[in-house]
């Protein structure tokens, strides 16, 4: 305060201070200021700034306060200068230390000021804001033009970087000072308030027109004027906001414009407004205190606030207000007292945020009672309003009173308050227990109970078919409601918040987004509403008949018991992870997620508190972060056992009892790795098997995978197996990934299919390790060290599959088999006998069921026949025989195993003689066949049928008519008539093979030069060897017949005279000397043409002459068996040689044949 040229000040906080006074000047003082310093330019003890402006000068004394205490210091600076002729009025500062004042001319200015002069300016200096390059430099007759609008007050928004102006002429400007506080940038200004008033549906005499006071409110700006209407301005159009909701803080303000009017409050008698001049006025958040003259002409101090109570429990939500008068006598000023929230400055609710803001009821724990000043004639007045909380506090001792609260403020309401005052909560007054014992009372006793009743549908018709049916409506009590409310709010400051956030110092870096002592404060009241609903057990207790009370709807107490339990176990779960998050703040967070695979990283970077505990990929983010956690101090080689005990201390539900297991099964694999002993590693990893074993319903996939790495970074292979088959049997406890493969890949739910894939995952553990021990042969151990040998890796393989093979897992079987045979490995499943023998049947059963794919079929033969189970090897070779797409020669080797197979089973005491039949007689049509296709495969002109061969193994029929016939291959026909029995009608067809067969070798002879004898003597050596024992094929008779026509015939053309050649060629095929005179004879006998003649006859003879000649010479020699000639029929051949001297006698040529006949006849006689 100011008396001429003395400055007092003194703290209203402590009356028992002395006033400070400062009169070191001569001048009047006009007007003060208490504005910031400028950072960094004043010792830091120095905290405010006083401006003073004096008709003469302006200058500035420095003001520090003591703490505790508050006692007040003035320090005088050299900052000063000359007013020049203009009286400062008014004198505003911002936060960054900026100083705007209003002169009597209604002049802006600024005033500025630095440590130094500068080389341009100087100490302190004072700026025109009012002023334009106009104005500077215009003609003073021009000056009427050109002069500025009036200021007639100023106001600084420091949260928006703004300055207000309101000038004389009833307008309000926007100055934009920039997100750093040092721009003077003019946004916009209004052109007509008046009229955008009346525009908004309020007639105001423009006359009394006139703007008293403007204030900031959250994201609007709200002017009083005189007669009391509050006006309410935006400075954006669609003022942007992020995701998260939160404004924009770069965002700069386009506009000032009106969005509405609130009248003054009226009368209820008579409706008219309770005042009609107001002279000095505050608003904020909702409250307007307006020092006003009342229809009595008395001064009158009118406060007006949001009816909170009146809003909550009106039906439709409107605004509602209600209003107090006092008579604080002649108010100069109006301010209200800085407030600091109870709650922690991070958590409390933000005045920009007006949905929380203006309901009292939301905010009230948050923030103490609001605190006012008034400078009246008496001096400084000081006073506050009241909290609803505080309503209720005040009344709970006559708990007639305390229940009009419920009325006033609403059931629920009033019940989430006194939960407040009943529970521990940290707050600004602390109760006795006597008031927390009637809030307690009064919450239980005027809580309410639920209710039921049935409610149709909205489109409720009767019709002929009938009534359509009511569903149950459930209406909580207020208990409930208010319950769930209190936890609400105590959970709003954190529940939308995101855990983490981008470090502003670090790149990369990802950090808390929460500070410890909010956490702390949120748990604590969480944690003092957990222990009032301790201390009363049946009201969040599960439905039971037990504790059913009386007079209460069943389905409706059930349904409300329900909810009241989910609730307290959410509220003991928040708890849990409040302190969970702490303790990770504690142990370096931002280092534990960096630890973390990128994909979890960005998850962990996106959750909410809201998500980590509503939803399933927060609490796996939950576990995750527990894990690196456990894992950070493994990997520092520090003892888990300490962490375990305190998570499972502070958050049981995050940390259950087979988490901790699981981290003490890593810590004994670590151990493992580290120790030297064969023994102690074999001891430790077979504990961590049994750890995890007993917690494998609790290992994530991803984990499976680091326990099984471990496991053959240590050798432990077979733990490999039985930890991947315990998993995928234990994630699949009513097998119904096994149901999946039943159904032929087509499950009645899409769960069946995801089963199925969880199972494949572990099982491809295992053949991972497989193929890993695969890879190892020939790759070297170490410097110095020879390289794994193949049949290390074999045995280590061996070692694998022994393991395996004794699951009782179908689908693990099933699987593995189908790897195996991918992998070309199968054969290792019953190599060297492995020890499960189970494992055949699983393999047979498998291979059985998979005999459509040709290779599983193969595998299958093979498998019989490596137990030799040859019978069924042979069944399986024949069935290959008739697969489709095979060659021939594919189709006839798969043919000649069978009847290998079914050969060595036919010496067994099981044999199948039959199938042995069957198949060597499809072994002979084959090579028929063969034949055939080779013949076909020589000639370009016959390639094109070869396809056709390949196609199927052909019977004896279709290849005789369709090949052999058709394409004349006489051989091959000979072939296929000498595999049946043979009947009369065949001869023909014999006769006209042979002499083809003949004709053509006689052709091959001209075409290639050869004597034709030659030729035909092997191509019926040949044939020979094949058919001899084949008499319909190989007719003795019909080749010993035109074997001698062909020799007579080119004897007579003089190209052949070789005696003997068809004996010969004959021996040589392997006929014997008796059969072949029978033949001879027979021709001679029957003398059939051309043996008919005289000639021809002769011809013959002498042939006989010469086969008794080499017959006897035969049984005469030594080498010749006693058996051999005891066979010579010497009385036949004695009357053959008879006739054949009867009938050369009468041929004129046959002195010398006949010579030799008596010759011969005597050696046979002598025989």
């Amino acid at each position: 305060m100011t008396i001429d040229h003395k400055i007092f000040l003194w703290n209203y906080e402590s009356p028992a201070e002395e006033v400070v006074s400062y009169y070191d000047q001569e001048q009047v003082v006009l007007s003060m200021g208490l504005v910031k310093p400028i950072p960094d330019m004043f010792l830091p003890q120095i905290e405010w700034l006083l401006v003073v402006a004096t008709p003469l000068e302006i200058f500035i004394l420095a003001l520090s306060v003591e703490r505790p205490g508050g006692s007040v210091t003035i320090f005088k600076t050299d900052l000063s200068l000359p007013t020049d002729n203009v009286n400062i009025s008014s004198i505003v500062g911002t936060a960054e230390g900026r100083i705007f004042m209003k002169g009597s001319h209604g002049e802006l200015y600024e005033l500025e000021y630095q440590a130094e002069d500068g080389w341009f300016s100087r100490k302190i200096r004072k700026t025109n804001r009012s002023a334009t390059p106009i104005t500077l430099f215009a003609p003073t007759f021009l000056s009427s033009w050109t002069q500025p609008d009036s200021v007639k007050s100023i106001a600084i928004d420091d949260t928006r970087k703004l300055l207000y102006i309101i000038g004389k002429d009833k307008r309000l400007e926007v100055i934009y000072l920039g997100l750093d506080g040092k721009k003077f940038k003019r946004v916009a200004r209004t052109k007509n308030l008046h009229a955008d008033v009346v525009q908004k549906g309020h007639y105001i005499d423009n006359k009394e027109f006139d703007i008293v006071r403007i204030d900031r409110q959250g994201g609007v700006s709200s002017i009083v004027y005189f007669v009391g209407h509050r006006l309410f301005f935006t400075i954006g159009r669609e003022e942007p906001r992020n995701l998260d909701g939160e404004r924009i803080t770069d965002f700069t303000p386009n506009a000032i414009d009106l969005v509405h009017v609130l009248p003054p409050p009226a009368s209820p008698r008579s409706g008219k407004p309770l005042f009609t001049d107001v002279h000095e006025a505050f608003y904020g958040t909702g409250l307007m205190l307006a020092a006003c003259v009342s229809p009595s002409d008395e001064e009158t101090l009118l406060a007006v606030a949001a009816h909170s109570g009146a809003i909550a429990t009106a039906p439709q939500k409107r605004w509602m207000e209600h209003y107090h008068a006092s008579d604080y006598g002649g108010v100069f000023a109006l301010a209200e007292l800085p407030k600091r929230p109870v709650a922690p400055a991070g958590l409390a609710a933000s005045v920009d945020d007006l949905g929380i803001a203006l309901n009292e009821l939301a905010t009230q724990l948050e923030y103490p009672a609001r605190q006012f000043l008034l400078l009246t004639n008496d001096g400084i007045v000081q006073f506050s309003k009241s909290r609803p909380i505080d309503l209720l506090r005040d009344l709970l001792a006559d708990p007639a009173q305390a229940r009009s609260i419920f009325a006033k403020y609403g059931e629920i309401e009033s019940c989430a308050m006194c939960l407040a005052i009943a529970c521990p909560h940290r707050r600004d007054i602390q109760d006795n227990a006597m008031v927390t014992n009637m809030a307690s009372k009064l919450f239980f006793e005027h809580g309410g109970k639920p209710s039921a009743r049935d409610v149709w549908g909205a489109n409720h018709l009767e019709t002929a078919y009938g009534v359509a049916l009511t569903s149950t409506e459930i209406r909580h009590s207020a208990k409930h409601d208010g319950f769930a409310l209190y936890l609400a709010r105590l959970l709003r400051p954190i529940w939308k918040r995101k855990v983490t956030k981008r470090s502003a110092k670090v790149r990369g870096r990802v950090e808390s987004n929460f500070r410890i002592e909010d956490l702390t404060y949120v748990r604590s009241n969480l944690e003092g509403l957990n222990s009032f609903l301790d201390q009363h057990t049946r009201f969040t207790a599960a439905p039971s008949p037990d504790n059913r009370p009386s007079g209460v709807q069943h389905e409706a107490w059930k349904a409300e018991q329900e909810s009241l339990y989910g609730l307290h176990q959410l509220l003991k779960y928040c708890i849990q992870s409040i302190s969970f998050i702490i303790l990770l703040v504690e142990h370096t967070l931002p280092e534990l997620i960096q630890t973390m695979d990128p994909a979890k990283r960005r998850e962990i970077e996106e959750l909410t508190f809201e998500g980590m505990i509503t939803t399933p990929k927060g609490r796996e983010a939950s576990k995750d972060l527990m894990t690196a956690l456990v894992y950070k101090r493994i990997d520092n080689e520090e003892d888990v056992d300490h962490i375990n005990r305190a998570l499972r201390t502070i958050c049981p539900w995050i940390c259950r009892t087979n988490d901790v297991l699981l981290y003490k099964g890593m810590e004994a694999l670590r151990q493992a790795r580290m120790v030297g002993s064969p023994e102690q590693q074999s001891a430790l990893l077979k504990e961590s098997y049994r750890i995890f074993a007993e917690v494998i319903t609790d290992i994530s996939l991803e984990k499976l995978r680091e326990i099984c790495d471990h496991f053959k970074a240590t050798g432990f292979y077979t733990g490999v197996v039985d930890l991947a088959l315990l998993w995928a049997a234990a994630g699949d406890p009513k097998e119904r990934g096994r149901a999946y493969v039943a159904s032929g890949m087509y499950p009645a739910s899409d769960d069946d299919a995801e089963y199925y894939k969880m199972r494949h995952q572990g099982y491809k553990i295992i053949f991972s390790l497989i193929a890993t021990l695969r890879s190892l042969e020939n790759r070297p151990r170490g410097r110095g060290m020879s390289a794994v040998t193949a049949g290390e890796v074999e045995s280590l393989i061996k070692e694998v599959l022994d393991r395996s093979l004794c699951s009782e897992d179908v689908l693990f079987h099933n699987s593995l088999y189908e790897w195996l045979i991918e992998q070309n490995m199968i054969h290792l499943v019953w190599k060297d006998r492995p020890a499960a023998p189970n494992s055949y049947a699983f393999l047979e059963e498998y291979l059985l069921a998979t005999v459509e794919k040709r290779k599983n079929l193969i595998i299958l033969a093979e498998f019989y026949q490596s137990l030799n189970r040859y019978r069924d090897a042979a069944k399986a070779y024949s069935r290959l025989k008739d697969e489709p797409g095979l060659t021939l020669r594919e189709r006839c080797d798969f043919l000649y195993k069978a009847l290998y197979n079914a050969k060595a089973g036919a010496s067994s005491d099981f044999g199948d003689t039959q199938l042995l039949t069957t198949l060597t007689e499809m072994h002979d049509v084959a090579q028929v066949q063969m034949e055939i296709y080779h013949v076909l495969e020589s000639s370009e002109a016959t390639r094109h049928l070869l396809p056709e061969l390949d196609e199927k193994l052909y019977e004896l029929n279709e290849l005789y008519h369709r090949f052999a016939k058709e394409y004349r291959m006489y051989e091959q026909k000979l072939h296929i008539l000498s595999m049946v029995d043979y009947e009369p009608q065949f001869r023909e067809a014999v006769e006209d093979a042979w002499s083809e067969i003949l004709n053509i070798a006689r052709q091959d002879a001209e075409a290639t030069g050869r004597p034709p004898f030659d030729v035909m003597r092997e191509r019926v050596r040949d044939l020979g060897n094949r058919f001899l024992a084949k008499e319909g094929v190989f007719n003795l008779g019909l080749l010993v017949n035109k074997l001698e026509q062909a020799c007579r015939e080119a004897q007579m053309q003089g190209g052949f005279s070789e005696r003997g050649w068809v004996v010969g060629t004959m021996r040589e095929v392997g006929v014997s000397y008796g059969a072949l005179f029978q033949k001879f004879h027979e021709l001679f006998e029957i003398k059939l043409p051309p043996w008919s003649s005289n000639d021809a006859l002769v011809y013959l003879v002498t042939d006989i002459c010469d086969l008794i000649h080499e017959w006897l010479q035969y049984i005469r020699d030594p080498s010749t068996t006693s058996e051999h000639r005891q066979d010579f029929p010497a009385r036949q051949v004695d009357e053959a040689i008879a006739k054949y001297l009867v009938t050369i006698s009468t041929e004129q040529e046959g002195g010398h044949l006949r010579s030799d006949l008596h010759q011969l006849q005597a050696r046979v006689r002598d025989l």
